[in-house]
């Protein structure tokens, strides 16, 4: 019985993205080429052509590929009603799962805040991106404030970048140190959101 049309280009693509996630993890986004990836799997970096124009698009479509898989689980939690800590709690452990699913995604996002700060391409590219994970949060943010679960006097922005922040230096952290758990360092995160951490004196 023949293969099904399209399932090998789809097989091809995956291959590639797989590759790439882990080159990019690797040597960073300046260091990778498509002839690094096209060695690693095998064919020629004119194969790599006929499915990515550039190694910017083949990049982007890698945060594509794991904002496709968080989006849902994302939405889940924010369409639950309940206090906006709670939702935060809940945002943790679902990015857990879907890490624990897809384990190279948090090595390529620690390593992806160092290459878009340094590379002038990436940062140009994702300024002009809507609809991501930021934009998400920085509406939730919104509309908490006007529930008054936070200050209004605060920066949605700024509440954004502090949340995210954790969450990507936690995962930076125990990826380059190699020691620890991020599960467990993400836990006592919620327990600090959930003001469980510290003992009364």
């Amino acid at each position: 019985m023949g293969r099904p049309a399209g399932s090998r280009r789809e097989e091809t693509i995956a291959r590639i993205r797989h590759s790439a996630m882990h080159i990019f993890t690797a040597k960073g986004y300046a260091a990778t080429s498509f002839k690094d990836i096209a060695k690693d799997i095998h064919v020629t970096p004119a194969t790599l052509y006929q499915y990515f124009d550039s190694k910017l698009a083949l990049y982007v479509s890698l945060f594509d590929e794991i904002f496709d898989d968080l989006r849902p689980r994302y939405e889940r939690v924010f369409s639950q009603r309940g206090h906006l800590r709670d939702q935060l709690c809940n945002l943790m452990t679902e990015t857990l799962d879907s890490y624990a699913s897809h384990p190279e995604y948090s090595p390529f996002l620690a390593g992806a805040t160092i290459d878009i700060v340094r590379d002038s391409e990436l940062r140009e590219m994702f300024s002009h991106r809507n609809g991501t994970l930021n934009d998400r949060l920085v509406s939730v943010f919104e509309s908490a404030k006007q529930r008054g679960e936070l200050p209004r006097e605060l920066d949605s922005e700024d509440i954004a970048s502090a949340f995210l922040g954790a969450l990507m230096g936690i995962i930076w952290r125990q990826r380059g140190r190699q020691v620890g758990s991020a599960e467990k360092a993400i836990n006592i995160f919620v327990m600090l959101i959930e003001n469980r951490l510290f003992h009364k004196v």
